[in-house]
């Protein structure tokens, strides 16, 4: 035998060259060309021809057609053993690679009692009858009812387990309407067990939408919408455009127990909406995650102020519900505090209240690398806050809590304890703080200060003097590219109050014109 006939790969690409007929007649003209022969012949399948030839004769009875041109249907003279079933499964189901069905006229098809006879012989193992597959082309209903009648097609997906192993990577499917509820959950029990060793899914129809989608942007959704979407097992990322209250229903005070199922929102991880109606509408989503969710992002923006009930409110509904484990990204604002410039333009209202945030409830999330909170409503910062920082969340990278609207009150905390906390912080890039830097000397440089402090947002920080702020900021954070203040007034506006004039000096300072692009 020449040398090259011991390779495998060579007498595969023989067989596949040529029709499975001619292959079938090499294969069993010489041993070397048997095996690779029959892996090309079994390699794809369109019927179940294979697996009914390869059953004992005297086991199968023909079914009487119910015209010339129907599939001929076998049924089981009695039920099958295992010894019955090993040719196939000893010799050629490990070999089948690629499976759809051809339902023409002439086909040949198990019966519905012989196929559950074989689930139940096999332990009704998934993939038992084609291990290796690697493809499967889901039939339509639509074809199979027109050949073979509607009651048979309503259960023959039922019986697909079988063939749908672990080693499955392609999976095409057809959904109607008007499909049968045994060949829906069918197609979702096969999503649900092989999603994961997918890597090519063809659907068409709408039915398993829910099973399939990730990533969803949804605009004007109402609360009760949520409560669908959380039964998606698949959705990853939730993407919201306002969300629609009920008219003349104002923010509720405390919303009803909810008890969340361990199967809803089960895979998601991120929620985010860039203009809600209330701060609070986010209520309507974390009430609806299990114990142990998976989220790691929550951004919500909304279009109106709350309250400090109502962002407290929210504050404790993030700490129930969220993941400690799991959540990293956390920013609450409000749509009309996004500033894009050195100022962040406002309009203060009249009617302030004096109670402000306070984070305790966030002291567990010990995983956040951005908590970004600027809500119009002051956040209770003491030098004890800070101090704890470092400890509570080690990780953080952006931490805003600027109070746009502060109250009259001067901040209790002074430059000091901002050098302090970046220092104790060196993967700090964004920070957000209104400080008292009234008593700044320009001349403070803490031994070893690690600071990687990019932004830094002043918020209506106290200023007395812009030339000993600025030397303080260019001797301890020699890497900011960044400084955000916030003002009231429109961009019009004549208003150009002193703390404003001190900081927009400092910016200048830092950033001369000179020196941007």
């Amino acid at each position: 035998m020449h040398r090259c006939l011991l390779v495998p790969e060579i007498l595969y690409l023989i067989h596949a060259s040529m029709p499975k007929r001619r292959s079938l007649r090499l294969a069993l003209a010489c041993q070397a060309f048997l095996e690779p022969g029959l892996d090309h012949i079994w390699r794809d399948i369109d019927s179940l021809d294979p697996l009914i030839a390869c059953l004992p004769a005297n086991i199968l009875q023909e079914v009487q057609p119910e015209a010339w041109n129907s599939p001929r249907v076998w049924r089981l003279r009695q039920h099958p053993t295992q010894n019955n079933l090993s040719r196939y499964l000893d010799f050629y189901a490990h070999r089948i690679r690629r499976m759809t069905f051809d339902f023409a006229g002439g086909m040949n098809m198990l019966s519905l009692h012989a196929l559950q006879a074989i689930r139940t012989v096999t332990g009704s193992v998934p993939g038992i009858l084609s291990p290796r597959l690697r493809e499967f082309n889901w039939f339509s209903t639509d074809d199979i009812e027109f050949n073979l009648g509607r009651s048979f097609a309503e259960q023959l997906s039922s019986h697909m387990s079988m063939f749908l192993g672990a080693n499955i990577r392609t999976l095409k499917l057809e959904t109607d309407v008007s499909d049968s509820d045994v060949h829906i959950s069918s197609t979702r029990r096969a999503l649900a067990r092989c999603s994961k060793h997918l890597t090519s899914l063809d659907i068409t129809g709408t039915e398993l939408i829910d099973y399939v989608v990730t990533t969803l942007a949804l605009g004007l959704p109402s609360p009760a919408a949520f409560a669908h979407l959380a039964t998606w097992p698949k959705l990853t990322n939730l993407d919201v455009y306002r969300v629609v209250t009920p008219p003349n229903v104002g923010i509720p005070k405390s919303f009803p127990p909810v008890s969340p199922a361990a199967n809803t929102f089960p895979a998601l991880q991120v929620i985010s909406c860039w203009y809600a109606v209330n701060l609070s509408d986010l209520v309507h989503i974390l009430r609806l995650l299990p114990p142990g969710n998976e989220v790691h992002t929550v951004e919500w923006v909304c279009g109106s102020y709350p309250s400090p009930a109502e962002a407290k409110q929210v504050i404790s509904a993030v700490a129930r519900y969220c993941n400690p484990a799991t959540l990293k990204h956390l920013k609450l604002s409000v749509f009309a505090l996004s500033g894009t410039g050195f100022f962040s333009q406002q309009n203060e209202p009249l009617e302030m209240s004096p109670e402000e945030i306070d984070l305790a409830p966030l002291r567990e999330f010990h995983s956040l690398e951005h908590l970004f909170i600027e809500v119009g409503v002051s956040v209770r910062v003491t030098p004890q806050v800070l101090e704890q920082v470092p400890s509570i969340w080690p990780r953080i990278q952006t931490l805003v809590l600027s109070a746009i609207f502060p109250n009259a009150l001067t901040p209790l905390v002074n430059h000091e304890h901002i050098l302090t906390l970046v220092d104790a912080l060196p993967a700090l890039c964004d920070l957000g703080l209104r400080f008292d830097a009234s008593r700044v000397l320009g001349s403070e440089r803490p031994a070893h200060l690690r600071s990687q402090l990019k932004v830094l947002r002043v918020g209506k920080s106290p200023i007395c003097s812009p030339f000993r702020v600025t030397e303080l900021l260019k001797g301890c954070f020699p890497k900011l590219e960044m400084l955000v203040a916030s003002v009231d007034g429109a961009e019009n506006s004549n208003a150009m109050d002193i703390i404003k004039s001190r900081w927009k000096l400092v910016w200048q300072e830092l950033f001369p014109p000179s020196l941007v692009l």
